[in-house]
């Protein structure tokens, strides 16, 4: 059974389970390691965004990896409150698509003294060589006022992109040229095993694997 990149995530999970279920939960485990995908340093500040201000600032990159566990963004806060979120969507026709969000984080009230706010640990399969986006949300958040500044980059990430911003709930979307949004991407890799002698790797994503 040959598996691709391109497999329905559903229907990988669904395997995934079948196969533990064959074997037995206890017998199925996953070893990996934590990959940095993108670390751009913030070099200065860019403002504003939040319930006063602009709606949403996004930074593209292309997924190195086929699992994502955190992600990261640089904040300082500009006036009273300034909540956020951070949060990782897909891509559709080169802009950031918030109809395909894979996930959000809880909101954030960044400090005075700026500093990269991280997500809770999760994870969420990718598809390595695909554009995702890392957006700050200030978009009508329930109990969010004023607004926050962003840190940006003196390093572009791996699509040479330029930062993007929206102020109309994310309806349009325009570039600051010429300036990256500082972001942290980290996930994993993988080799799926059964847990006997010899190992059998089962699937690992970033690479079409045989299952026998």
């Amino acid at each position: 059974m040959r598996i691709t990149n391109s497999i329905d995530k559903a229907l990988l999970k669904q395997l995934l389970l079948f196969v533990a279920l064959l074997l037995g939960v206890n017998g199925v485990g996953v070893k990996g390691q934590v990959v940095v995908d993108e670390n751009t340093a913030q070099a200065s500040r860019l403002g504003s965004i939040g319930e006063d201000s602009l709606d949403f600032f996004a930074q593209s990159f292309i997924a190195d990896i086929w699992q994502v566990n955190e992600i990261g963004v640089w904040l300082q806060r500009q006036n009273l409150g300034g909540q956020v979120k951070i949060a990782l969507v897909a891509d559709t026709n080169n802009s950031p698509d918030l109809n395909s969000v894979l996930y959000e984080s809880s909101l954030i009230e960044p400090q005075d003294s700026g500093m990269f706010y991280y997500s809770d640990p999760f994870i969420n399969l990718l598809t390595p060589g695909e554009k995702y986006w890392v957006v700050v949300d200030g978009y009508q958040n329930l109990l969010s006022s004023g607004y926050s500044e962003v840190g940006v980059s003196s390093q572009f990430t791996d699509t040479g992109e330029s930062m993007w911003f929206s102020d109309d709930g994310g309806q349009t979307w325009d570039s600051i040229p010429g300036i990256p949004m500082a972001i942290y991407v980290a996930g994993g890799t993988c080799t799926f095993f059964a847990n006997i002698s010899p190992e059998i790797p089962l699937v690992c994503p970033t690479n079409p694997a045989t299952i026998s």
